[in-house]
């Protein structure tokens, strides 16, 4: 029944996502709806990627965001002092992201619970400080950032990435068809593989994990990498797409409390539930946004609260459930 629910909602998702562009110009005219729907893909990356590690294994990382700036900045500066193609640099800026957290967040693993949640949100706040301050501040931009090319630069002529409509529609399509890969890749290592049991195991019950003979240390250090790395590609990704690569990226207003929120509303462990309250939440910020303006933080700090206390397991997720509940029992 999962097999064929992903299979139905990758489907659908691919389909839709194809069409919407169309749709938004055919009514609106605009692109500008479609650089808010490229938004919410990106952030659905996001939260896929803390969803590996945190939504199976139970530790509660709350400073994934370190990984995205890492991947953005380290990124940054790889294309621009050693003339990388941004796509290169993309990816080694993730390999490097991975290894790094591994070396920061290893040891924190010996812990759980509110001390691992509290370890993981102070260490980015170090980056932060880090990188705006001298001297790295000289080769990385400091709070002014890094100006840098687009990721497809060089691989796609410049006439397209100036044009006015060509432009948001590659913009849209390519993160659109890196989270299919994502979904794909979370679906089949978690549910299909022995290192996803595995993680799933640690996640139920650590120590009887560990006492059936899983190499529990191990298994969370992959998850970790897995986790980094994919953020650290979609953080430097989207560095690249939106052209300036500031400090801001550690920040846990600017990465971290959306992608909880969105974490929260499609449920932990919950891969269609997650791109779902991405694709709602995103987008009904920016319809509000003339209504709450810079409020929005508290808006997804109260979206928060609320699902914390009446539905800890996540909305889209317990819809989901519902649905299908609904449909085993007519079939």
């Amino acid at each position: 029944m999962r097999r064929y629910f992903m299979l139905v909602f990758t489907l659908v998702l691919l389909l839709l996502g194809l069409l919407l562009p169309f749709i938004i110009i055919k009514f609106t005219g605009k692109t500008y709806w479609i650089i808010v729907f490229t938004e919410a893909t990106y952030f659905a990356l996001f939260t896929l990627s803390l969803d590996v590690f945190s939504g199976t294994t139970g530790y509660l990382n709350l400073g994934h965001q370190l990984f995205i700036g890492l991947g953005a900045l380290l990124s940054g500066y790889i294309s621009l002092n050693y003339g990388f193609p941004p796509l290169l640099s993309v990816t080694i800026s993730a390999i490097i992201s991975g290894i790094a957290g591994l070396a920061l967040f290893l040891p924190s693993l010996r812990v759980r619970g509110f001390y691992f949640a509290l370890l993981t949100f102070f260490t980015p706040m170090i980056f932060l400080y880090l990188f705006s301050a001298y001297p790295l501040n000289l080769y990385f931009g400091g709070e002014g950032g890094l100006s840098v090319k687009h990721y497809l630069y060089g691989i796609v002529p410049q006439r397209i990435l100036l044009n006015n409509i060509y432009r948001p529609l590659l913009d849209y399509y390519v993160p659109l068809l890196l989270l299919i890969l994502f979904i794909i890749f979370s679906y089949k290592l978690t549910f299909y593989t022995s290192f996803g049991i595995s993680l799933r195991s640690i996640g139920q019950d650590e120590e009887l994990a560990r006492a059936s003979g899983i190499k529990v240390n191990r298994i969370k250090a992959i998850a970790l990498f897995i986790s980094a790395f994919m953020a650290g590609f979609t953080g430097a990704l989207y560095g690249h797409y939106i052209g300036v690569i500031t400090t801001e990226f550690f920040s846990p207003l600017t990465f971290l409390v959306p992608i909880l929120a969105i974490w929260i509303v499609g449920g932990p462990g919950s891969i269609a539930g997650s791109v779902f309250a991405s694709y709602l939440l995103i987008p009904l910020e920016e319809f509000l946004r003339p209504l709450v303006g810079e409020y929005r933080v508290m808006l997804y700090m109260a979206i928060l609260l609320f699902l914390i206390i009446l539905k800890p397991t996540g909305l889209i997720s317990w819809l989901i459930l519902k649905i299908r509940g609904i449909k085993s029992g007519t079939s």
